[in-house]
């Protein structure tokens, strides 16, 4: 009887198939030998080199910048709002998985109003309750959606939620962690201003830099937002 031979990367190493980090090809790993001073004009010319590709992903080109911060996929979820979401704000967070969960929990433990509409782990959000909740409840200032739930792999209809969140003036934050680069959602007008992802899952590099991608006045005034 053959015994099935276990699944190795182009290094030999095991392949990781989690929600987290992934198996990195050999020409990342090699691209990694190298070390870098943080003022030398080549590490800028990279650095920059990398946040204008991560905007032209996300089709952004012209209208939204890359915010890079250092820490996991939740730690830019919890970037994203905390300075996004004053403390005077409300966020409604839709739920249907862990990853929503999630951030709830953190806009809570941040101090910040929240509201929750939930819908099971296969079921999308309910539009109508959608535009219901935030055209009766006036504090809501932002809305969290995640695009593609990792508990599930359910893809919510983010372009659908952009569109009805901006009709009745919020704001949409959105966690792409397992969309961004493979599915096409340009943060237009009708669409969301602040996205947060993470580089290992969609990237296939190394860990430690999951981006933001937001409009260049909202980045800017992240610093000079009060209560922050």
């Amino acid at each position: 009887m053959s015994i099935a031979k276990r699944a190795a990367s182009e290094t030999g190493d095991p392949l990781l198939l989690t929600p987290g980090p992934l198996t990195t090809s050999t020409a990342v790993k090699q691209a990694m030998v190298h070390d870098w001073g943080s003022r030398d004009a080549e590490f800028l010319r990279i650095n920059r080199m990398v946040l204008d590709k991560i905007v032209e992903l996300a089709g952004a080109e012209g209208t939204h910048v890359t915010v890079p911060v250092q820490g996991s996929g939740t730690f830019a979820v919890e970037a994203m709002i905390t300075s996004f979401v004053p403390r005077t704000g409300k966020l409604l967070v839709l739920i249907n998985g862990a990853y929503g969960q999630r951030a709830k929990k953190i806009a809570e433990i941040a101090g910040r109003a929240v509201a929750v509409h939930e819908t099971p782990e296969d079921t999308p959000p309910d539009l109508a309750k959608l535009e219901k909740m935030l055209a009766e409840d006036k504090a809501i200032t932002h809305v969290f959606a995640v695009h593609c739930e990792t508990t599930s792999g359910i893809l919510n209809p983010i372009g659908d939620i952009a569109a009805l969140v901006a009709r009745q003036g919020r704001r949409l934050l959105v966690e792409t962690c397992m969309t961004s680069g493979r599915t096409s959602r340009r943060p237009d007008s009708t669409a969301s201003r602040r996205r947060s992802t993470s580089s290992w899952r969609w990237a296939r590099r190394s860990r430690s830099m999951p981006p933001r991608v937001a409009s260049p006045a909202v980045a800017s005034a992240i610093a000079r937002m009060p209560g922050c």
